[in-house]
C-alpha cells in the first residue's frame, strides 16, 4: 500500500477529520485501561493545541486519511527553538504497516527544515509499540513524567537534530536518572502530588 505524508494544508483533509482519527487511533489504549489525555480532549482544546503547530497527514492512494502527527513549535528557557511531537496516530485498520515510522521520519524532516534544535514527546511506559517505533527512528528516552488526567507514568523522548557528545553520553543519562527519581518520589501515576512534594514545597526545596 502506497502512503504519502503531506502537510495538511496541501490536502483536502479537515481538522475535524484529524480529531476523529486521533480519537479512534487511541481507543485501543483506552480498552487497555490507559487514560490518554487525547481521549477526553474537546475540539476547542484541540484547536488550542494546533496554534503554532504543523500537522502532517498520511494519505492512502485512494485519498483516504490513515494517519497523522503534529509538530508544535516552542522555545525553551534559553530561547532555543524545538519541536513538540503530538498525537502521532494511525487509523485502526492501517496499523502495523509501517505508517508510524513514516510519520516520525516526516516530522523529523519538517523539524530540520524549520530550524529546530531537537524534538521531544512522551508516551506511556506500557505503550510498547509507540516506544519501539520512536527508538527505531532515533529518539532516545531522557526521563520520566506523570501528567494530570492520566493514570500512568510516561517516558520522555528526545530526538537531537545535531547531537553533541555531551548530549549522547551525559545529558541523556543524567536527565533520565534525575527525572525518574523526582517523578516517582513526588508524583503519583495520575499526576497528583505525593505528601513529600508538599513537605519539600513548604521548606522551599522545590
Amino acid at each position: 500500500m502506497e502512503v504519502t505524508i503531506l502537510p495538511i494544508e496541501e490536502t483536502s483533509i479537515t481538522i475535524e477529520q484529524l480529531y476523529v482519527l486521533i480519537k479512534s487511533a487511541f481507543q485501543e489504549r483506552k480498552e487497555a485501561g490507559l487514560n490518554y489525555v487525547c481521549l477526553s480532549m474537546t475540539m476547542p482544546e484541540f484547536l488550542k493545541e494546533l496554534e503554532s503547530a504543523k500537522p502532517l497527514v498520511a494519505i492512502k492512494e485512494t485519498g483516504a486519511l490513515c494517519g497523522c502527527t503534529i509538530l508544535k513549535l516552542l522555545r525553551n528557557r534559553k530561547g532555543v527553538l524545538y519541536g513538540l511531537e503530538m498525537h502521532t496516530s494511525v487509523s485502526p485498520e492501517s496499523k502495523n504497516l509501517g505508517i508510524g515510522s513514516l510519520l516520525i521520519k516526516a516530522i523529523i524532516t519538517k523539524a530540520k527544515e524549520l530550524g529546530c534544535d531537537y524534538i521531544c514527546c512522551s508516551t506511556a511506559v506500557s505503550a510498547r509499540s509507540a516506544i519501539r517505533v520512536h527508538l527505531k527512528n532515533g529518539y532516545r528516552i531522557v526521563g520520566m513524567a506523570s501528567y494530570k488526567k492520566t493514570n500512568y507514568y510516561s517516558y520522555k523522548f528526545r530526538y537531537s537534530i545535531t547531537p553533541s557528545l555531551y548530549d549522547r553520553f551525559i545529558y541523556r543519562k543524567c536527565c533520565f536518572i534525575k527525572s525518574s527519581i523526582k517523578t516517582f518520589l513526588l508524583y503519583k501515576a495520575d499526576g497528583s502530588k505525593r505528601y513529600l512534594y508538599y513537605l519539600l514545597k513548604k521548606d522551599n526545596r522545590i
